[in-house]
Order: C-alpha cells, then sequence, then structure tokens
C-alpha cells in the first residue's frame, strides 16, 4: 500500500497479530474439535488446566474462559497500538484498513458479551454492526495522527519488518498504491485478504508458533507435548 517505513511495518504487523490471537480465541471449540489447541499452554497450566487432558475432552471451564480473556486483552492492546500506523497509509486506503482493525476487535467484544464462550458458540458479528463499524472507519480514519514515540516491533514480528525493509531495499520497491475500487470494495478486499493469510496460517503452524511463543515464552504446540509423554 506504499508505505515503507520500518515503525509502519511494524504496526501493520502488530495488526496481524492482533487478528490472529482473536481468530485463536473465536475458534477455541472448533479448533479442539479439530485436535488443535493454539490457547498459550503456559496460561492454561497456571489455570490449573492440563493442555492435553482438555484437548481430549473441550468443556468451557472458568480456567479456560480466563485464558481466552487475556488473549483478548493482548488483543486489544495490539489493536490499539498499531491503529497509530494506519495514519502513515495512503489517504484512499486507511478507512478501509481501520475498518477491518475495529470488525475484528469487535469480535473480542462480542466474545466478552458471551461470557467468553468459544468453546460451544461462533461469535459472528452482525450485518448491520459491521456497517456501523464501516461508518465510524470511514469517519475516524483521517484524523488518526502518527506516534512521535513510536513503540518497537515485538520481538516475535522483528524478522518480518527487517525482511521487508530489506525486500523493498534490494528490489527498490516504488509504492503501488491501493487497488483502483470503491469504498466498500475495498473493505471487502482487505477483509478476504485477512481471512485468506489467516487460513494459510493455521494450515502451517510454525509462524502461528512464533506469536503465540512471543506471549507465552513456554509455548510449545500440543503435538509435541503428547509426543514428549507418549
Amino acid at each position: 500500500m506504499g508505505a515503507r517505513h520500518s515503525s509502519t511495518l511494524a504496526r501493520a504487523c502488530e495488526l496481524g497479530v492482533a487478528m490472529q490471537l482473536t481468530n485463536i480465541a473465536r475458534d477455541v471449540g472448533e479448533d479442539a474439535r479439530n485436535g488443535r489447541l493454539y490457547l498459550p499452554t503456559h496460561w492454561m497450566r497456571e489455570e490449573g488446566i492440563d493442555p492435553v487432558l482438555w484437548l481430549k475432552d473441550p468443556v468451557l471451564t472458568p480456567g479456560i474462559q480466563s485464558v481466552i480473556g487475556r488473549l483478548l486483552d493482548e488483543a486489544d492492546r495490539l489493536y490499539q497500538q498499531s491503529s497509530v500506523g494506519v495514519a502513515d497509509l495512503a489517504q484512499d486506503c486507511r478507512a478501509a484498513i481501520y475498518s477491518a482493525r475495529l470488525i475484528y476487535a469487535e469480535i473480542g467484544q462480542h466474545l466478552r458479551a458471551h461470557h467468553l464462550d468459544s468453546i460451544n458458540q461462533r461469535s459472528v458479528i452482525p450485518m448491520s454492526r459491521k456497517l456501523w463499524l464501516l461508518c465510524q472507519a470511514k469517519i475516524q480514519a483521517p484524523w488518526i495522527v502518527t506516534s512521535k514515540h513510536p513503540a518497537p516491533a515485538l520481538d516475535a514480528i522483528d524478522y518480518l519488518v527487517k525482511a521487508c525493509e530489506e525486500q523493498c531495499a534490494a528490489y527498490d520497491l516504488k509504492p503501488e498504491g491501493f487497488p483502483n475500487r470503491g469504498f466498500p470494495q475495498r473493505v471487502e478486499w482487505v477483509l478476504e485478504l485477512i481471512e485468506r493469510r489467516l487460513e494459510e496460517e493455521q494450515s502451517y503452524d510454525k509462524p502461528l508458533n512464533r506469536k503465540l511463543q512471543a506471549l507465552s515464552p513456554e509455548f510449545r504446540p500440543v503435538q509435541q507435548i503428547s509426543n514428549q509423554r507418549s
């Protein structure tokens, strides 16, 4: 979208991590029923939950609700931190990116309103609410300003920021701007792109594991834990 500064790239990566954490929190039950567990296992043990045993019988408990809540709190922190990066984008794409940020953050609010139960149900944002958030993004995005003291990139995404910078320098990449579409089509394009990337990451655990390890140094995929105990 034309932005090349390291702080802008860091905010973009943080937005991606926040969306992935929201995706994990939303799909805990669905993932567990398919033999997958992406919640930080260190957090689960702090709540007295054995990750391997819980995966065999995934039920909603106060401990699981606490872990999901912590995950959403971290996502909210990253949503807030990433928002200032919108100001570095071209004018014609700020609202689309900011609307994607608002809609994904709303999933967390919906989860909280439903007692952090992503085991027995999947949070879906109604279309009427999405339209309201699109209007909010259109109004608010032009007023977002950059931070005078940008935060450093998360350790888990620092390699992505550096790789983007090196790629741009090596090929002398020029800003390409945003696809020539109307605002609703731009929002749809952004959301489809995000969903596609999240699906790709879920099919290959390594990038996801790096993100979770940033939250919990002791995080290890449950498959690894199971292998060690067998």
